[in-house]
């Protein structure tokens, strides 16, 4: 070849002492899990440039020493080994952390099977004034009432392991602490280093005039019949029912439901759906809940506020539903406040002034007596419609930029001016009263007459003594389905 002499390029060691380090901490993983956990790969992810730094080192003594052309100090294969097992790792990462919080049981478990271990802890007098708080990082926690005024938790360790040898020896090694105070009584797990995935649940009967505080970093909470305050948090859902006193919950994701409360409860955070019934109190809900909010029979002021909806009740409310791009309130008697965007919105028997500011979607007010109240409603990109009693009274102004008006009350006080592309009418309807003012944008104004309804008919005479006669049942009339909307 003329006297060229090619030298023959030295491979690089860097790919198959990475597979030797990844498969070392594998199979360490497997054989004894609580010496090593995957996870903590996604912190020491640093350790593969030291790992690629020193096989560059190597190759390139290791050449010079043989007379051979170094490799390259960065290759294609180098790159996509290092891009591979970098998806992988996440990818196995990701998958056990979607298993863990989801619950899943496919009988696929790449970082071992699920041991459970119970045990009761001591009895503990408690003093009734105190406040318990009951912690754990990852578990449940359910709190019941017991007559007495001692305190009494079964504790579950679940611990996740290649063998049940091997879960036993964590679960041994996890304690649960009770520390009291004159004025707390706390408890918390101590969680041996390297078992940070064990969950600690607590099962706890209390007194019921016990206040509580009870966090979870990830898992459920269950409180029944407990009437001293309530101070919850969790990743997850949360079920409260029976309870006496003040309740306030802070979510980061999970189902809520709340249900009779004799005090107030407020609902902090983010999460999932929402159900709150029968509160003797005021009802208030803040943040970004992405399921259906259903309110039901709330004796007190109501409060609903997220990035796209203000909603405020001064008293007692009946219904409240949001889902999806709907929102429906029905059967309160003080005033109501909203402002909103991109929902159809729906009132029924609202007695108190109405306030409505809507974008992006339709507004329909009705009533089934006629209003004693203002009304003001202003839309944007949206209908309006308001349908009231033939016998109402009232004074209305109502204009549409680039819309129109239809009205079912034609009264000599009662103007409609169509200009196009605006509408307005104005004017009074019997004797006058509350002051109706509506204002909406590309769209259209429906003032509409309501049917009447039926006269309530007057009570039957008493009858006099006579022989029994058999009771005479009337069918139940079947339920109309309820009526969902896509998201």
């Amino acid at each position: 070849m003329n006297g060229v002499y090619y030298t023959r390029r030295r491979g690089s060691i860097f790919g198959g002492l990475l597979l030797m380090v990844i498969g070392t901490l594998f199979l360490i993983h497997y054989l004894a899990p609580g010496v090593l956990h995957l996870g903590q790969l996604a912190r020491y992810w640093p350790v593969l440039l030291i790992l690629w730094g020193l096989a560059r080192l190597w190759d390139h003594f290791a050449a010079t020493r043989r007379g051979q052309a170094p490799p390259r100090t960065v290759s294609g294969g180098d790159l996509l080994l290092v891009l591979l097992v970098l998806v992988g790792i996440v990818a196995l990462l990701s998958y056990d952390r979607l298993h863990r919080n989801m619950g899943w049981d496919d009988g696929f478990n790449l970082f071992g099977n699920p041991y459970t271990f119970t045990a009761t802890l001591p009895t503990t007098a408690v003093d009734p004034l105190a406040r318990i708080d009951l912690w754990t990082p990852r578990g449940n926690i359910t709190v019941r009432p017991r007559e007495d005024k001692n305190l009494s938790i079964v504790v579950t360790k679940t611990v996740r392991a290649s063998d049940q040898a091997e879960a036993q020896k964590v679960a041994d090694a996890t304690t649960v602490s009770v520390q009291q105070t004159p004025q707390v009584l706390h408890v918390e797990p101590k969680i041996p280093s390297g078992a940070d995935d064990a969950q600690v649940s607590y099962d706890v009967s209390v007194f019921p005039k016990t206040s509580l505080t009870a966090s979870t970093g990830r898992g459920q909470i269950h409180v029944n019949g407990i009437d001293g305050e309530l101070s919850l948090s969790t990743s997850g859902d949360v079920d409260v029912q029976q309870t006496g006193s003040n309740i306030t919950l802070d979510l980061r994701r999970g189902d809520a439901r709340v249900h009779s409360v004799a005090g107030n409860v407020t609902i902090n955070g983010r999460g999932q759906q929402v159900d709150v019934g029968e509160i003797a109190g005021q009802a208030s809900i803040n943040g970004e809940f992405y399921g259906p909010i259903h309110v039901r029979r709330i004796a007190k002021a109501v409060q609903f506020n997220s990035s796209r909806t203000a909603l405020s009740v001064s008293s007692a409310l009946g219904r409240l539903d949001m889902e999806s791009g709907d929102l429906v309130l029905s059967d309160t008697p003080g005033n109501v406040s909203l402002e909103t965007r991109d929902k159809d919105v729906q009132f029924e028997n609202v007695q108190g002034n109405v306030a409505i500011t809507d974008r992006n979607g339709n507004v329909d007010i009705r009533y089934s007596e006629p209003p004693t109240s203002n009304i003001t409603i202003t839309n944007r990109s949206g209908d309006i419609s308001i349908a009231l009693p033939a016998r109402s009274s009232f004074s209305i102004t109502a204009v549409a930029r680039s819309g129109d008006i239809s009205n079912d009350f034609e009264t000599p006080a009662l103007h409609l001016v169509e200009t196009s592309p605006n509408a307005q009418l104005q004017g009074t309807v019997g004797t006058g009263g509350p002051k109706i003012t509506l204002n909406t944008s590309y769209g259209t104004i429906h003032v509409l007459r309501a049917p009447s309804m039926p006269p309530v008919p007057s009570p039957a005479p008493t009858p006099k003594p006579g022989p029994a006669k058999p009771p005479v049942h009337s069918p139940t009339p079947t339920p109309k389905p309820p009526t969902t909307n896509p998201r």
